[in-house]
């Protein structure tokens, strides 16, 4: 009964919450948004792995639905794991060493046709290494050929392979952009030039583009398109990196918290919010990670259902409580989706509770006291 309570005060708050804030439809949510609102600001709910949803495979998944499903659900944070299989092969998406059946290219044509259906909208990638690759020196050059904008070089709209002793064309057949300027144009207006104190009326219609690995792109004289992030640790710290301010919260191994999600929340998700929520009020431009998801070796089919059944459902209920925490990026398992692998996962709460954060930045900003409060028994 304890727990038909708790759900059902969550749900009427969010229905509340959702009317407050009249947003009219997910997959345009951002029209709400102020244009000179910093994109560092906003609450952003973001799917880890998100590719992982193309496939459905058992225990691997951690994601239900597609990268178009995701965009419409109202993800704007996309966490893309990439890998090489073997030389002269392309970027593919994968979860660990499983392939998802996507190349990165793929995927990230998805999300252009989506921001062309709704230019309000913007979208966060984040690129990981992944799977089996056979290192960055395949990879680097896959990178620099497909946002090849952030260089200086004479653009010829070709993949060029690049060796120890210069640069030869690839034999390969796999070339992004050859032969291809009007393609390659296309994409180009969609990259976001970054920058720590970007506002959302320039974000608008781009993917912003982050990056956790270096890819050896270390040279200062070619920069990868988007910046490298800190460390994904546990313990929410401030790290000052070259291009500005990171904050990150990755508790990912749950083993030792015998499987007390609510711990998780306490310990870590919540901890990191008010930081985040502290240096927002202090003026300061902080880009956040802030993870949900995590993993165990118990013995659980699949574990990362039976671990967002909790932390999903009690975030959300800690945001309706808490109008005014800051959440920075939300990287959640199931987005969206309310049900997964006879679970109930509550990714749809989550996702709309993250959305439903950002009332003060809405054009028609509501008074904080009209958010209404959750009973918390």
């Amino acid at each position: 009964m304890k727990k038909l309570l708790l759900m059902l005060s969550l749900l009427i708050a969010t229905s509340a919450v959702a009317d407050n804030v009249h947003v009219a439809n997910r997959a345009d949510w951002m029209q709400n948004l102020r244009d000179d609102v910093f994109v560092s600001d906003l609450c952003l709910p973001g799917a880890h792995d998100a590719a992982s949803g193309q496939t459905h495979v058992y225990g691997t998944s951690v994601q239900t639905k597609t990268i178009n499903e995701l965009f419409d659900a109202g993800v704007r944070v996309f966490d893309f794991r990439t890998a090489m299989p073997s030389a002269f092969m392309p970027l593919r998406m994968y979860h660990n060493f499983v392939d998802l059946a996507r190349t990165f290219s793929g995927v990230m044509d998805d999300l252009y046709s989506k921001l062309d259906d709704h230019p309000s909208e913007f979208c966060v990638v984040i690129i990981k290494k992944e799977g089996v690759q056979d290192g960055d020196t395949e990879v680097y050059p896959l990178f620099r050929s497909y946002f090849r904008h952030s260089y200086d070089e004479d653009i010829k709209i070709y993949t060029v392979w690049e060796t120890g002793i210069g640069r030869a064309e690839s034999s390969w057949n796999h070339k992004y952009w050859r032969n291809d300027e009007a393609g390659y144009n296309y994409a180009k207006n969609k990259w976001a030039k970054f920058s720590a104190d970007m506002r959302v009326g320039y974000a608008r219609g781009k993917v912003i583009l982050l990056f956790r690995n270096s890819y050896n792109y270390d040279d200062p004289e070619n920069p990868m398109a988007g910046p490298l992030l800190g460390s994904f640790t546990s313990n929410p710290d401030i790290q000052n990196m070259p291009w500005g301010s990171f904050l990150c919260q990755d508790a990912y191994h749950e083993d030792d918290m015998e499987w007390n999600m609510e711990y998780k929340f306490k310990r870590y998700v919540k901890p990191c919010c008010e930081k985040l929520t502290n240096e927002i009020n202090r003026g300061n431009r902080v880009w956040c990670v802030n993870h949900l998801s995590g993993y165990t070796n118990q013995p659980a089919a699949p574990n990362s259902a039976v671990l967002a059944r909790t932390t999903n459902r009690v975030f959300a209920k800690y945001l309706a409580e808490n109008p005014d925490v800051n959440t920075g990026m939300v990287m959640m398992d199931y987005a969206g989706e309310g049900t997964s692998w006879g679970y109930t996962v509550s990714g749809d709460l989550a996702l709309e509770a993250v959305i439903h954060q950002n009332w003060r930045y809405w054009k028609d900003t509501k008074n904080p006291q009209d958010h209404v409060e959750v009973n918390s028994n």
